[in-house]
């Protein structure tokens, strides 16, 4: 069983993922970043040694090295990381698991899939794991930490959590852009962009209630070009204005497919 662990990284994934450690009982024996403030503040957090150079870690008893940091970064991060008997895993959702093959015989992965932010409370017992593993040993005991820490854990490959990955940035980050376009638009309106909240909320929870494709509404799904052109007269960025006919476009192509899938299966 994983009872210590060491982290390498410091920000938002490693901030969540270490005090969750922490509250389910597991040792974390020290925290190192390239960012030396950012480690001391996780390690007193954790109650952990902190470190600013991966090479001047002593990692000696740790059960397990959780790799936490971006994605471009876990290659040099790697290159960095001394010969050891721990299991190596790394969090992120893009980078494949046998990246770490060179560096340990036993391997794997734990990818929570949420947005984190350092400052914002999250119930980590909510967050879905996804796991991976070298061989079969070693992913019984990633699944048993995984399991500690959440309430869903599931096994999936190297090309699932990239599809996960590429769904997530869909239903998060462009999303999350989106709402950022919403409130300069409000901005520039002169009005508070809290005005869209009760907006933001009910779509939200429409999306997880039911299909999202049979929560669209607007313009775009019923193909009202006056209302559509009325907007674009609005909108004076080309770039902007670009993003509106693509996603428009989308939406309402969605919409023709699915009418024509729902007359087919009445046949």
């Amino acid at each position: 069983m994983i009872k210590r662990v060491a982290i390498i990284g410091a920000g938002n994934v490693a901030t969540h993922l270490g005090n969750a450690l922490k509250n389910v009982g597991i040792e974390i024996v020290c925290i190192s970043s390239k960012h030396p403030e950012n480690a001391a503040k996780l390690a007193e957090q954790t109650g952990a040694k902190s470190y600013g150079r991966v090479e001047d870690v002593s990692y000696d008893g740790a059960d397990a090295i959780i790799v936490s940091v971006k994605d471009d970064s876990i290659t040099d991060v790697l290159s960095q990381l001394p010969q050891n008997n721990a299991i190596l895993i790394h969090t992120s959702g893009g980078v494949p698991a046998d990246i770490l093959a060179g560096k340990s015989e036993r391997y794997g992965i734990i990818y929570p899939l949420q947005t984190f932010t350092k400052n914002r409370e999250l119930d980590f017992s909510e967050i879905p794991l996804f796991i991976e593993a070298g061989d079969t040993a070693t992913l019984d005991e990633i699944r048993e930490l995984a399991e500690s820490l959440s309430d869903t854990v599931t096994e999936a490959d190297s090309t699932q959590r990239r599809m996960l990955h590429v769904a997530a940035v869909f239903a998060c980050n462009f999303t999350n852009h989106l709402y950022d376009i919403a409130s300069r638009i409000m901005e520039d309106a002169h009005l508070p962009y809290s005005m869209l909240h009760p907006l933001i909320r009910e779509t939200a929870a429409k999306a997880i209630a039911m299909p999202p494709a049979l929560a669209q509404t607007g313009p775009a799904v019923r193909g009202d070009k006056q209302v559509m052109d009325a907007h674009l007269a609005k909108i004076k960025d080309t770039k902007l204005k670009e993003l509106y006919v693509a996603l428009s476009e989308s939406i309402h192509q969605s919409a023709i497919k699915r009418e024509k899938d729902k007359n087919r299966n009445k046949q």
